[in-house]
């Protein structure tokens, strides 16, 4: 649904002179993956208030994707892959969220922010076959990484010291923690891979 929205608005631009006809390949990709994002924010965001937790969604979201973008990780083979898998990740790391806050306290909630903060620190970025990385981008991205995971920790730290934003420290923790998910699946199943083909 998604590749055929994004050919038919290629399709028109190319009509209409905007974008070349030998680039049309390229946009329909491009095209594709942006409108994959915005079904699956507005999608996210939907959830969200079916929680009545729209803020701390967003918030999630805010601290997921800067992530995510420069960690790397497991990518689906296609966008409707890519939007549901996504969609099902965010509606099950909010159900969590909004369990989490109730029982866990504020100890166990920073320990494991840590252990995956450390994570991600560790293995990020990760290459996908759907995203390969040259050298110099993966020492981009590892620096990225770093800075964003330091500002992220500052926030964490700022948010657990009063208790009316600790909830919102929790789905920052959940953010981090799908991300070192991600990019666990991902390192594991290419270290699976070079063990096969030795």
């Amino acid at each position: 649904m998604i590749t055929r929205l994004a050919e038919k608005c290629v399709a028109a631009s190319v009509k209409g002179k905007i974008i070349p006809e030998d680039e049309s390949a390229f946009f329909t990709f491009a095209f594709g993956l942006m409108l994959s994002q915005a079904f699956g924010i507005a999608t996210c965001l939907i959830i969200g208030a079916i929680f009545q937790c729209i803020i701390e969604s967003i918030i999630y979201l805010l601290f997921f994707i800067p992530l995510r973008t420069f960690s790397g990780g497991f990518h689906a083979g296609s966008h409707l892959k890519c939007y549901i898998s996504s969609v099902l990740l965010f509606g099950f790391s909010v159900f969590l969220g909004v369990y989490i806050s109730t029982i866990l306290q504020l100890l166990i909630i920073t320990i494991l922010f840590t252990c995956c903060t450390l994570a991600v620190l560790f293995i990020a970025p990760v290459e996908d076959k759907n995203k390969p990385l040259s050298e110099p981008e993966v020492k981009k991205c590892k620096a990225k990484v770093k800075v964003i995971l330091s500002l992220y920790s500052i926030i964490f730290a700022v948010l657990c010291c009063f208790s009316q934003t600790q909830r919102y420290a929790v789905f920052i923790m959940l953010a981090v923690a799908t991300v070192s998910i991600l990019v666990g699946i991902s390192k594991i199943v290419d270290l699976a891979k070079k063990r096969t083909a030795i």
